[in-house]
């Protein structure tokens, strides 16, 4: 696959979208390159103001797949490119979500998305960080771009623990491979399985299950049983993987929870801490 200057290849005349601008500082690497026409879309009404602010930035609150949304972005054709860093696996439904941008540009128009890389992201920071919604292999998000009505034209900023395409708007919709898009789906569900099987932890004990980026399945380490020295130690663990980050340049990413045994168990549902909420039949939910 052809790399290809992305910037280079987009009509500068063309409006650039934003999804998920945050405080417009991606809008403002744009305006320094010579683009004229920008716009954002984000979901925090907060982090909107403050780019139009600080920027004086066009932007919509709400997603872009709401129909208001949608309404103001067609005035604003031709959207040359849509830009979209680390938004999509926030989406309830990224399909439509795609296909809403794919309807507000023409043939030959661009996409810009990056996601985390399912394949190197640890299965316990996909059961135990509820933000994250999806998990995107390169073959699923190829999937659903595809169906959207986009091809991937090039990859090369792609890195093991991120996915980073370039898409363009295709004619017409075309559907994915199954066949691939079933392995990787069977292959995520026995990697799920591998790292989650039961092992053999001692009664009264507490355990520190820790993981690391170059090593994402995670380990049991035994916990202090107070929880204060535990604390300390973590504190001190954090401190180390900082030290190296800034001096040596080691990057470690270290993250743990503790398990330990039940110490109250919930009789309903309503009593829990934590609540997920959901509507219709689900397909396939892991957390």
């Amino acid at each position: 696959m052809e790399r290809i200057d992305a910037l280079s290849i987009i009509d500068k005349k063309k409006a650039v979208c934003d999804i998920g601008c945050g405080t417009g500082k991606v809008l403002w690497d744009f305006s320094q390159r010579g683009f004229l026409r920008l716009i954002g879309v984000e979901s925090s009404r907060y982090r909107s103001e403050i780019t139009k602010k600080r920027y004086g930035f066009q932007v919509y609150t709400g997603n872009l797949e709401d129909p208001e949304v949608v309404h103001l972005l067609q005035r604003q054709k031709p959207i040359g490119l849509f830009f979209c860093f680390h938004v999509l696996e926030h989406v309830f439904d990224p399909a439509e979500f795609l296909r809403a941008a794919a309807d507000l540009q023409e043939e030959g128009e661009y996409f810009v998305l990056a996601v985390p890389n399912g394949e190197r992201e640890p299965w316990i920071m996909r059961l135990f960080w509820l933000p994250h919604i999806h998990s995107f292999t390169r073959t699923s998000l190829e999937f659903l771009m595809r169906g959207a009505g986009y091809e991937i034209i090039d990859e090369e900023k792609t890195y093991p623990d991120q996915l980073v395409v370039i898409a363009r708007k295709t004619a017409e919709r075309k559907e994915g491979d199954g066949k691939t898009l079933v392995y990787s789906v069977e292959a995520a569900v026995e990697s799920f399985c591998e790292v989650m099987k039961p092992v053999a932890l001692l009664p009264g004990m507490r355990y520190r299950l820790q993981w690391r980026n170059k090593n994402p399945t995670p380990e049991y380490i035994p916990a202090p049983s107070s929880r204060i020295v535990d604390r300390l130690l973590r504190y001190g663990e954090q401190a180390y993987d900082f030290l190296a980050m800034r001096l040596l340049g080691r990057f470690t990413n270290r993250r743990s929870c503790v398990v330990s045994e039940l110490t109250r168990r919930y009789a309903y549902p309503r009593n829990s801490p934590i609540e997920i909420q959901y509507d219709g039949a689900i397909s396939f939910l892991v957390r």
